[in-house]
């Protein structure tokens, strides 16, 4: 909200360079790089699961769902994963076990 009331104000002055590197600094460094890289790192090391696919999550989720897809994606994301990960285990547990 800040850096487009800054543009509006810049863009009022006339002052288009201003506005690029308003824009360019302002949306794509502070707001871009952390959304579409930093994000998925720490999302992806807490629950253990690759940054490309919870990137894909947050991706996948935005333009599926919106903004609400925005959380939802990476949940449902970990949850099927998690999902399939108690399944592996408990597949090798019975096959251990000798039960099929």
């Amino acid at each position: 909200m800040v850096f487009i009331i800054i543009g509006i104000y810049a863009l009022a002055l006339d002052d288009m360079q201003g506005v690029l590197i308003l824009f360019f600094l302002g949306y794509i460094v502070v707001s871009l790089v952390p959304e579409v890289y930093v994000r998925p790192v720490l999302v992806g090391r807490r629950v253990k699961i690759n940054p490309v696919i919870m990137f894909i999550g947050i991706i996948g989720g935005l333009l599926t769902m919106g903004l609400a897809g925005f959380v939802l994606g990476p949940v449902i994301i970990v949850l099927l994963i998690t999902t399939y990960r108690m399944y592996v285990a408990d597949r090798k547990d019975r096959m251990l076990a000798g039960v099929f």
